[in-house]
């Protein structure tokens, strides 16, 4: 729930850096991701999944609005490229484990801004 306050701060442009934001919410959503046998056949275990998932790809989608670094917007949409589109929805098909890496590839490409 952290994550979603920070967004809503973001909503709200009370945030100084919305990039900072941003990551600092998609940082918390990768720790939301569940690996695969962790916890099988669990309702619950399905629903936070797909919440994570789909918080993380809207993230990336905001971020990528963000960006004023259009080298870093390139670099970060070749690394969505098939998972997540360029407005943060998730592409047909895209796996709990592929948008996990990709939110991590694409978190370690903004870190590198600051």
């Amino acid at each position: 729930m952290f994550a979603q306050e920070k967004l809503e701060e973001l909503l709200k442009n009370t945030t100084t850096n919305r990039l900072a934001t941003l990551m600092n919410a998609l940082s918390f959503e990768l720790f939301g991701f569940i690996e695969p046998g962790e916890c099988t056949g669990y309702r619950e275990c399905n629903d936070t999944s797909r919440y994570v998932q789909h918080a993380s790809a809207n993230i990336v989608g905001v971020a990528l609005e963000e960006l004023t670094d259009e080298e870093k917007k390139e670099e970060i949409k070749k690394i969505i490229n098939g998972t997540i589109t360029e407005h943060g929805d998730l592409e047909n098909g895209t796996s709990l484990q592929q948008t996990k890496k990709v939110a991590t590839e694409v978190w370690e490409c903004l870190q590198e801004l600051f």
